[in-house]
């Protein structure tokens, strides 16, 4: 997603799903994204949970560390 006009539209979409008791799944190497939609966040590394962050432990400190796999 490159246009701030398009990504926000997307951040609405998925937020008045999640009010409507939707789960939504995104898939974003983006921490900014990540960050702003998500209440519960899993990193994968070869293709298994490397990571599961929720609720305060969902900070871009924590994020990183674990996308980087230094967690």
């Amino acid at each position: 997603m490159g246009h701030p006009i398009e990504r926000r539209k997307v951040y609405e979409l998925i937020a008045e799903q999640a009010r409507a008791g939707l789960g939504v799944i995104v898939s974003s190497s983006d921490e900014g994204d990540l960050l702003g939609m998500c209440t519960r966040i899993l990193v994968l590394r070869h293709g298994v949970i490397a990571t599961e962050l929720t609720g305060d432990d969902i900070t871009e400190h924590n994020l990183l560390h674990a996308m980087e796999g230094t967690d």
